[in-house]
């Protein structure tokens, strides 16, 4: 899976420091409330898996399992528009650095 941005996206996450644009890319998410969503799409493989009932792995680096939520929508729900190409992942896991040990945010408003 890869993270777009949104139409409603208002803040950034960025590589932290010494870590190239081509090993962390950035991660656009919608604040509010207390709360921070980013956005994901599968891939046409990842699309099949689900629809054949494949499992969707969600990692978080660390002792400790924040509050999450997942939930599915329709892609015109937001206005999906791809933020970037797919992020290669550190490991045989789909992530983004955003999940990365060490990563720290950068605020940015788009």
């Amino acid at each position: 899976m890869h993270p777009i941005e949104t139409i409603d996206c208002n803040f950034t996450y960025t590589a932290p420091a010494g870590v190239s644009s081509e090993q962390c890319g950035d991660l656009h998410c919608t604040r509010h409330a207390g709360t921070i969503t980013s956005y994901w799409q599968p891939s046409d493989q990842e699309r099949q898996h689900i629809a054949s009932g494949g499992l969707v792995h969600f990692t978080v680096w660390g002792n400790q399992h924040p509050v999450v939520s997942l939930t599915a929508e329709p892609s015109t729900e937001r206005g999906l528009q791809p933020a970037c190409e797919p992020i290669t992942p550190p490991s045989s896991a789909a992530t983004s650095c955003a999940s990365a040990p060490n990563f720290s945010p950068t605020a940015s408003t788009t």
